[in-house]
C-alpha cells in the first residue's frame, strides 16, 4: 500500500525521498554501521575521525553513482562479491583498531574500502532510481547527501561515548572488547556470504 506514487518527481520531491531513502538505508545497514563504529573507536581526536570519514564518503560515492548508474557492468558475482568484501572490511578495521588503536593512515585504507562500501550502498538506489523520472542527477546527490547525513548523526551520537571511555583506565580493555565482538560478528557474516559466493569462483573439475 505504497499510496500515491509521483512517476516523475519535481526537484525538491526527488532530493527530498532521496534523501531519505539514503538516510534510512545508511542506519538500517549494520554491516555499513559497524565499520564507521570500527572508525571511530580508532579515533583518538575528532579532526583526524572527520578526515577520515569524509575519505570513505568520497570513495563510496564514486562507485555508489558509477553503479547506479549502471557505469560498472552487472554481474551475478558481483553483489555476493561485495557483501563478503564488506563483512571483510568490518573485521580488518575491528582487528585493526584493537591492534594498532592510534596507527595514522587510516584514512588511505578507509577511502579504498570505501570504494567497496559504495558498490553495496548502491543497490537501494539502484531499484529506487526509476521513480526519480528525469530527475536521477538529483536523486542521486540526495541519496549521497542522506547517506552523509546518517553517517554524521551515527557520530555525534557516539563521539561523546567514545571520547569518555578513552579517558577511562580500563580504555584498553573496554576497546578490545568491543573490537572483538565486531571482528566476531564480521567473521561470521564473512562466512555466510562465502556461502553465497562459493559457487561464482568454484573451479570444475
Amino acid at each position: 500500500d505504497p499510496g500515491w506514487v509521483t512517476l516523475n518527481p519535481g526537484f525538491w520531491t526527488s532530493w527530498k525521498n532521496f534523501m531519505t531513502l539514503g538516510v534510512q538505508h545508511i542506519l538500517g545497514g549494520w554491516d555499513h554501521l559497524l565499520f564507521l563504529a570500527g572508525l571511530l573507536l580508532g579515533a583518538a581526536r575528532l579532526g583526524p575521525l572527520i578526515w577520515t570519514l569524509s575519505g570513505f564518503t568520497v570513495a563510496h560515492s564514486i562507485t555508489l553513482a558509477a553503479s547506479a548508474l549502471s557505469w560498472i557492468p552487472d554481474r551475478l558475482w558481483l553483489a555476493p562479491a561485495v557483501e563478503w568484501l564488506i563483512a571483510l572490511s568490518v573485521l580488518w578495521v575491528s582487528l585493526s583498531v584493537a591492534i594498532w588503536p592510534d596507527v595514522t593512515g587510516r584514512i588511505r585504507w578507509a577511502m579504498v574500502l570505501g570504494l567497496v562500501h559504495g558498490l553495496g550502498l548502491s543497490w537501494a538506489l539502484k531499484e529506487a532510481l526509476p521513480m526519480a523520472g528525469d530527475r536521477w542527477l538529483t536523486a542521486l546527490a540526495g541519496f549521497n547527501v542522506g547517506v552523509e547525513l546518517g553517517q554524521v548523526a551515527l557520530c555525534l551520537v557516539l563521539w561523546p561515548w567514545v571520547r569518555r571511555l578513552r579517558i577511562h583506565p580500563r580504555w584498553d580493555v573496554f576497546r578490545w572488547v568491543l573490537c572483538l565482538g565486531v571482528a566476531h560478528t564480521a567473521w561470521h557474516w564473512g562466512l555466510d556470504r562465502w556461502q553465497t559466493l562459493a559457487p561464482f569462483v568454484s573451479v570444475p573439475a
